[in-house]
């Protein structure tokens, strides 16, 4: 590029003549030299390591990026001609969208990576425009790391690295319809037997005893994500009429069958617990028939 340059500088002599002609000629805008001199040049998607000089930089490239927006009468349509840098570090041209170091940590593999700028660029502003780059939405974050439940199961460091994102997001992600929404449907949090179910699905109570289901949620899941989905979504215990319905009843049964105290006294506890300050009534509807351990160690 410096063989092109040089021959774009003016020499006394020339600048003497074009003086003589400035009624009908007009000197060629810094900012259309650059424009031009990137349409030459440049190398769209590749990094910026294999551009030329004066583009194989963020920082050469945002000069140039700020040296094509002093022109006056640009417009949209152009700065979606912009050439930036996105966060991959390769050349781009529009208006990619900006977002925090976490954000860039947590979809570093995938394909909306290329989507987002470079922070380089974070608080590029133009005249009359304010800042060029919008933050990324987060649905579209939300849909580009929960895309393929295989391959999110199959990856505990990419799961470990969302949880903590959606821990520190809340509000962003919380507080959108769309986002609340995927969160809810979407299988995405793994339980005590490694499967991937929905929030509601999982059990957040170290005081319900082992009924053979696996709805505690998995060991690696952080506390404070848990703290999230409960505040958020009012997930951690299903309603004591549906546990003893489904599965603490049956349970118990089991137990008396076979005359296995401490099993039941370990289920009654709990019952006893989570029934507390229900009328009798109440509780013999509940649970009717119900055999109890007499002194003997007898169920009847």
């Amino acid at each position: 590029e410096f063989e092109e340059l040089q021959k774009r500088v003016l020499t006394p002599e020339a600048t003497g003549q074009l003086d003589k002609l400035s009624p009908m000629l007009a000197l060629c805008p810094a900012w259309r030299m650059a424009l031009d001199f990137v349409e030459r040049f440049a190398k769209p998607g590749k990094p910026l390591a294999q551009q030329t000089g004066f583009i194989s930089t963020p920082e050469n490239l945002r000069q140039i990026a700020e040296l094509i927006t002093q022109r006056k009468d640009i417009t949209l349509a152009d700065l979606e001609k912009l050439p930036v840098c996105d966060a991959a570090g390769c050349l781009q041209f529009g208006l990619l969208a900006t977002a925090d170091e976490e954000t860039h940590a947590l979809v570093s593999e995938l394909p909306v990576f290329a989507k987002l700028v470079h922070p380089h660029f974070n608080d590029f502003t133009v005249k009359g425009q304010g800042e060029l780059f919008k933050p990324v939405e987060m649905v579209q974050i939300l849909n580009a790391v929960l895309v393929n439940a295989e391959t999110f199961r199959a990856n505990g460091g990419q799961r470990l690295r969302f949880y903590n994102w959606l821990v520190t997001h809340e509000h962003k992600v919380m507080s959108q319809d769309a986002c609340r929404k995927l969160i809810e449907t979407r299988p995405c949090f793994m339980n005590a037997g490694g499967k991937l179910v929905v929030p509601g699905d999982l059990v957040v109570d170290p005081d319900m005893p082992d009924l053979g289901i696996d709805w505690a949620p998995h060991p690696d899941t952080p506390k404070e994500l848990l703290a999230l989905l409960k505040r958020q979504l009012k997930v951690g215990t299903p309603p004591i009429e549906e546990l003893v319905e489904r599965h603490i009843r049956v349970a118990y049964d089991k137990a008396a069958k076979v005359a296995d105290s401490g099993r039941a006294m370990e289920l009654l506890v709990y019952l006893s617990k989570q029934l507390r300050g229900r009328s009798p009534e109440d509780v013999q509807e509940l649970l009717p028939g119900l055999l109890v351990e007499d002194a003997k160690g007898k169920f009847r």
